[in-house]
């Protein structure tokens, strides 16, 4: 069965599966910000229609990284999580959570043939290799037959164990295009937004074409170019930046998806070799708030969420680096490899 918000939808069989039993209970839920806008929605149809207490989770949640820690289940006493809107990580372990945690994907509603025909005189080369985020996987047979009847060859990537789905790209991880990137001509992204599609530029140096469904609009690979340009010359000050600055904050992400205690350290360890100050900070939420509380630090390194330094730059008072660009600015990194900060597994 199939339950529709706006321009999404679910399958609901998994729900129905996991709630059969009526007796009241606590369900903990998590949405992204797309579904942000359908939470009395959500929570008054799991409440009617499977007898449960929902406790909405009040944080942002940007993937399937970003599971509550145990302690928050045990306080809240929850018999239940459900995450809508991502795929389950294959190597993120949650076998050691006391209850079961339930990852339901949401799909969009939006066609996507009339963009993805659209994007075809765009498309260089004969061999495209095709990529796009959860919400459009089940449009994924649909997208290769309609290249193929155009005469196009199409390669789908498998990634790495934090990737669930063969063309299924993370903004953290873009292992199922560098696991073909040597077979193709061309990536056709489908999807919104620029920060996968430059991450994918970067991380490939193929060319790079948008098929946007939000949209309906084809963004081609030159402009991406463009956008990539500016990018790095926005990155390259952040790196300069630092390479002046005396101390140096080092973020660690606590959510269970994100965190990189072994790199943070291995980076604090880095920064205090060169002789500048080191200070590691832990935390749930890396926001501006956060830098705000140290106004000695001059810049700051995250090893959490990869988009945190990229997507998030302009909110921050001072610079905020991925690893590979303090490395960069410690030497121990050249500019001209310069590649997006993954989580590989």
């Amino acid at each position: 069965m199939k339950k529709k918000f706006g321009s999404y939808f679910i399958n609901t069989d998994d729900i129905d599966s996991s709630l059969q039993n009526k007796q009241e209970k606590r369900v903990f839920v998590q949405l992204p910000e797309g579904l942000q806008q359908y939470t009395m929605e959500v929570k008054q149809w799991l409440e009617e229609t499977y007898s449960v207490m929902v406790i909405m989770d009040a944080n942002a949640t940007f993937g399937a990284c970003d599971i509550p820690s145990a302690s928050v289940i045990n306080q809240l006493e929850i018999a239940l999580i459900i995450q809508f809107g991502h795929l389950p990580m294959p190597s993120l372990n949650t076998r050691n959570y006391s209850i079961p945690i339930l990852f339901v994907n949401v799909q969009s509603s939006l066609p996507v043939s009339s963009v993805v025909s659209k994007s075809i005189s765009s498309l260089p080369g004969t061999t495209i290799g095709v990529v796009t985020t959860a919400q459009h996987l089940h449009e994924l047979n649909k997208i290769q037959s309609l290249l193929e009847q155009n005469g196009y060859t199409v390669v789908l990537g498998e990634g790495d164990n934090r990737i669930g789905m063969p063309g299924q790209m993370l903004g953290c991880n873009f292992s199922v295009a560098t696991s073909i990137a040597d077979e193709i001509d061309s990536f056709l992204f489908v999807g919104s937004g620029f920060f996968h599609s430059l991450g994918l530029l970067l991380a490939t140096s193929k060319p790079v074409v948008i098929a946007d469904p939000y949209s309906n609009q084809v963004i081609d690979h030159t402009v991406l170019q463009e956008r990539k340009q500016q990018l790095l010359r926005q990155r390259y000050g952040a790196i300069a930046f630092a390479k002046q600055a005396k101390t140096v904050g080092v973020l660690i992400g606590l959510k269970p998806g994100q965190q990189r205690m072994k790199y943070a350290i291995d980076i604090h360890q880095l920064v205090k070799k060169t002789g500048k100050q080191s200070l590691l900070l832990a935390s749930d939420e890396i926001h501006s708030s956060l830098i705000d509380r140290f106004p000695f630090i001059d810049v700051f390194v995250s090893t959490a969420c990869p988009r945190i330094a990229i997507d998030d730059y302009t909110t921050f008072k001072k610079p905020i680096l991925t690893p590979f660009e303090i490395e960069v600015a410690m030497g121990t990194k050249h500019w001209d490899d310069y590649t997006f900060d993954e989580i590989c597994e």
